[in-house]
């Protein structure tokens, strides 16, 4: 490679890697590089890093742009093969990002409040919903009304509207299939497009998919082509880093059923193509069966493929896929529990009760002392509509609330809030703490992991840590003030509680296994009895040890279905010990 042509280009590479212009790749933004380029055909044949130790001379585990242009260079590259590295990345990238890093839109519309959604119905376009959020952040809202709701936000069943009363019926039956070999988690519903589909709102320019929409979305072509039978007769979707359609926590699913609407001059109706039945259930009509005097069913073998009526009209079907029952409870089957936290200055994101053994070991590497909590306070402010919508009466009582603890360093504080399960991750990871909330793609969500990615669920809970760099209350005060008016991001903030930390064992670490296990106990999200306003009372009671007449949510409306749990943090509910005789 030479030339100051190809040099440039290189550097359009190390931005698209590098946008908060830290001026060198992490190992995870170097991950990120090699999954871009790992399945590009094109590259076939070239010797291509596969480790971050091949290009980081130095040592420091860190890429410069510097290492980054005499690795190509000493390949050879062509110009037409580092536009390929190019494009392969920007595919992988999501699309606003992309749009961030000036970079063509290819057709990806953005709203203020989100992104524009349209669902495939036989090879035509409509709009999913009109719901925006607007000046939200990351599925937060009041403790009653977590209201981020971007438009086309995903749900884990498919939407009444669309099917009508025979989805009833086949839910019912998906959820029969799903008492199965371990897959036992929540349902998602992909969207399978043909092969040849190329429609601007669903696809970039040179005809790729658009990544991680609110449906995940992915060609037939290669949805069956990652679908394999295991042992025990299940069809297995496995798609490794990538995950569907972008989304990295989808990356191991059991396919249930294939369906697509079919219209009629009454309306339509569900077509089930494909339906997975379990060995119980097959096994239990048989012997039905055999008792009523016949021989039993022949096993049915058949391969789940696009249907062919589906094939000729060139309309999407819709595949039912269910992940396995860990993930009911967390990210990693060996981390459970719906709980991270942000730690900034180490550029990472740890989740679950795994995050424990992982900070020790971190303050041990670094012979750091762990923090010890000191302060407490509690907090609430409503929602920025933006300037050109004005508040409704509901948007007038909508409070979201949290929890600002101070540690005994005096470095940062840290936010503590309950809101909707992946409301950050499903969101590009916007969060209203911090800074680069409305860059292209702010460094929170560069730093999560890939398996924390997966369109968001209202109806389940997550718990969220974000380090913050103010050391008090009164630091806190300016934050809020600072972004506090039409068009930013708070409206009528305010610290409604304030208290030292009574609890006699609280380390850091200690409140982390103390928001495990409370996320553990009961994970749902429910507008009315569990909210970001009953938790934050709760956790301000256990920490504080004040009466409850002192521990209340910040709203009226909140507290007259507020029952105090702050039993909830205390108990391990994964393991649980037999009573002693």
């Amino acid at each position: 490679m030479g030339g100051n042509h190809s040099q440039k280009i290189v550097s359009e590479i190390f931005t698209l890697l590098d946008p908060d212009k830290s001026g060198s790749l992490t190992e995870e933004e170097f991950k990120l590089f090699l999954y871009a380029i790992s399945e590009e055909k094109e590259l076939e044949g070239i010797t291509l890093p596969n480790n971050i130790k091949q290009i980081d001379r130095d040592g420091d585990k860190l890429v410069s742009l510097r290492e980054l242009i005499e690795y190509f260079e000493k390949l050879k590259l062509s110009t037409e093969k580092l536009y390929v590295i190019k494009e392969s990345i920007v595919n992988a990238l999501d699309a606003p990002y992309a749009v961030g890093n000036g970079l063509p839109s290819d057709g990806y519309s953005t709203t203020e409040g989100g992104f524009e959604e349209d669902e495939v119905v036989d090879g035509a376009t409509r709009t999913v919903s009109e719901r925006k959020s607007e000046g939200r952040a990351g599925g937060e809202g009041r403790g009653g009304a977590e209201e981020a709701k971007v438009e086309g936000k995903a749900t884990m069943m498919a939407s009444e509207r669309e099917t009508g009363g025979s989805e009833k019926k086949l839910r019912e039956e998906e959820h029969e299939l799903g008492e199965k070999g371990g897959y036992l988690g929540p349902v998602w519903h992909a969207q399978i497009l043909p092969p040849e589909y190329n429609n601007r709102k669903h696809c970039l320019s040179n005809g790729l998919l658009k990544p991680r929409r609110p449906r995940p979305q992915i060609r037939s072509t290669e949805f069956f082509r990652l679908l394999h039978k295991t042992k025990d007769g299940l069809w297995r979707f496995r798609t490794g880093l990538a995950g569907l359609n972008g989304w990295g926590g989808l990356n191991d699913l059991c396919l249930e059923s294939i369906t697509y609407k079919k219209k009629g001059v009454l309306g339509g109706k569900i077509v089930r193509s494909w339906i997975s039945e379990s060995e119980e259930k097959k096994n239990t009509k048989n012997k039905k069966k055999k008792e009523e005097g016949g021989e039993g069913e022949e096993e049915d073998d058949t391969p789940p493929v696009f249907p062919e009526e589906a094939k000729r009209k060139g309309f999407s079907v819709r595949a039912t896929l269910r992940l396995p029952k860990w993930a009911s409870i967390g990210w990693a089957q060996d981390s459970p529990g719906h709980v991270w936290w942000y730690f900034p200055a180490q550029r990472k994101v740890r989740f679950g009760v795994g995050m424990i053994e992982q900070h020790r070991r971190f303050l041990q590497r670094t012979n750091t002392d762990e923090p010890i909590a000191v302060r407490v306070h509690q907090f609430a402010h409503r929602y920025s509509q933006g300037r050109r919508k004005g508040e409704t009466i509901k948007d007038r009582v909508v409070y979201h609330a949290g929890i600002l603890l101070e540690w005994d360093h005096k470095r940062h504080c840290t936010v503590i809030e309950l809101a909707y399960l992946n409301g950050i991750s499903g969101y590009g990871g916007k969060s209203n703490w911090v800074a680069d909330r409305n860059s292209g793609r702010p460094a929170l969500y560069r730093a999560m992991p890939g398996v924390m990615k997966m369109p968001w669920i209202d109806t389940r809970a997550e718990i969220r840590c974000i380090d913050i760099p103010v050391t008090g209350k009164k630091g806190f005060e300016e934050y809020l003030a600072k972004y506090n008016g039409p068009g930013l991001r708070f409206l009528d903030p305010k610290v409604s509680a304030s208290s030292d930390v009574h609890l006699s064992h609280r380390k850091q670490t200690n409140i982390m296994r103390y928001l495990c296990n409370y996320i553990l106990r009961d994970g749902k999200y429910d507008e009315n009895f569990r909210n970001c306003q009953d938790f934050a009372a709760d956790l301000f009671g256990f920490l504080s040890g004040l009466p409850p007449d002192q521990c209340k949510p910040f709203h009226a409306v909140c507290r007259l279905t507020y029952t105090r749990k702050t039993y909830m943090f205390l108990y391990d509910p994964i393991s649980p010990r037999p009573p002693q005789e």
